[in-house]
């Protein structure tokens, strides 16, 4: 589609098929089909064809099916990256303005998919990497950002051994699970209300009572009176 078919009676019908390809997506059979060298000839020739002349449709079709192309796509082939790197570059006289636009807006689409290729993709050329335009230099820049992330959160060996030790190890707890419970136990009968506490006592602490209160400041009492003293205490108590 070259600035001369503008005028051309197939025009027409060259716009209303790629109109159709980028709407009905039918890229994607192609990728089933495994078509990889036509779909390598598609972006040559949107990359070199693309001209200021054409409407804006024509531009915004040509980015809709390189974009879904590239998302869709299990793998991204290094011969698949190389026409729309030399899009980019700098100093290439031969790139019109609207094919660099379109390889940029394409770029922009699948940064986070293309950024596990674009650094070995920029080597596999024989041109620096600022030679290209800002965005290949962004994309690549966040590539190497994340992995250098990922490498600083991946356990070391060392605590991945730890953590298999842990894991073998048998579940042996119970001692401590008992200390805490008598614990637990022994704060909630403080916390307790007295005469609520008495219910608790055993017949040996009674009986421990008894004697103490005998050997007290108070007198031994007979029978079943009683004194009062935050609780009443009865002195003779049948054990």
């Amino acid at each position: 589609m070259s600035e001369s078919d503008t005028s051309s009676g197939s025009y027409q019908k060259s716009v209303s098929i790629l109109e159709n390809f980028a709407r009905v997506r039918v890229g994607i059979i192609m990728l089933d089909l495994e078509c990889h060298g036509l779909i390598y000839e598609m972006f040559q020739h949107f990359l070199s064809s693309i001209r200021d002349c054409h409407p804006e449709d024509v531009f915004i079709y040509m980015e809709t099916i390189m974009t879904y192309l590239l998302e869709e796509s299990d793998d991204v082939s290094m011969e698949l990256l190389t026409p729309m790197l030399a899009s980019q570059e700098r100093n290439n006289e031969e790139i019109t303005t609207s094919a660099r636009k379109l390889g940029e807006s394409v770029f922009m689409n699948c940064a986070d998919k293309l950024k596990p290729y674009m650094k070995k993709a920029v080597k596999s050329q024989d041109l620096p990497l600022d030679g290209y335009s800002e965005v290949v230099a962004k994309i690549c820049s966040e590539s190497s950002d994340e992995v250098e992330h990922n490498s600083e959160n991946t356990p070391t060996q060392k605590e991945k051994r730890e953590a298999a030790e842990l894991v073998s190890k048998p579940f042996r707890h119970d001692d401590e699970i008992v200390s805490i419970d008598q614990n637990d136990q022994d704060a909630d009968e403080t916390a307790m209300p007295a005469t609520k506490r008495r219910r608790h006592l055993t017949t040996q602490d009674i009986q421990t009572e008894i004697d103490d209160s005998a050997s007290g400041d108070n007198a031994p009492v007979s029978g079943n009176e009683c004194v009062s003293g935050g609780y009443k205490r009865c002195r003779s108590i049948s054990v």
